[in-house]
């Protein structure tokens, strides 16, 4: 089988938050994607893998990739919206 993995590091200060509103997108994801987003040194570091036998699997690694980073972006810009205690 062939796999193919798209990385991506976001820096955040608000790891916890970012993670926690990304951890409900990995719970359904079909057998041949897999998705983990792990802290790091700065921030909040994501691995997708797939299968890519076929061009629509490619696709599905591409739109799982836009999906976390527009959704990271939003949380984020939201998280500075919000008054700080």
């Amino acid at each position: 089988m062939k796999y193919c993995t798209a990385i991506v590091e976001i820096e955040t200060s608000h790891v916890s938050e970012l993670l926690a509103s990304l951890e409900p997108d990995n719970e359904k994801t079909p057998k041949h994607l897999s998705a983990t987003c792990r802290p790091s040194s700065s921030g909040v570091l994501c691995s997708i893998r797939v299968d890519c036998s076929s061009p629509e699997r490619v696709l599905t690694l591409r739109n799982t990739l836009d999906e976390i980073i527009v959704l990271s972006k939003t949380v984020l810009d939201m998280l500075g919206m919000m008054p700080r205690k």
